[in-house]
């Protein structure tokens, strides 16, 4: 893992799991692993159109060459600012009414801006 971070210039001195799929980097950064270069391409893409328009996403943090993300052995990596807070759960969303009200109105929103209209 270090050596991989090392394309962002970050040493690790804090490494937690947080999925299969991602890890959590000193607190600061979270590191997210995809087999799909199609779904990294979206996934930076659609991170930094939200945070373009001042949508609350972390923000995608460029390697020392300036790429969004790299390639290792047919896994591609891309590293991101972390924001505090807690991940949202679809049962917890489920369980309240009024976050799946405001859940709904977001994903419409963001659905309609990425279409353009």
């Amino acid at each position: 893992m270090q050596e991989l971070l090392l394309n962002w210039k970050i040493n690790i001195t804090e490494n937690e799991k947080i999925t299969d799929t991602a890890h959590r980097i000193n607190q600061a950064y979270v590191i997210k692993k995809t087999s799909s270069e199609l779904n990294m391409i979206k996934n930076t893409g659609i991170l930094k159109a939200l945070k373009e328009v001042s949508f609350p996403v972390p923000e995608v943090i460029v390697t020392s060459l300036g790429e969004d993300y790299v390639t290792v052995e047919k896994a591609y990596y891309m590293v991101t600012e972390e924001i505090k807070g807690e991940h949202l759960k679809a049962e917890d969303v489920i369980r309240d009414s009024k976050q799946s009200f405001k859940v709904g109105q977001v994903i419409a929103r963001t659905s309609k801006w990425l279409k353009g209209d």
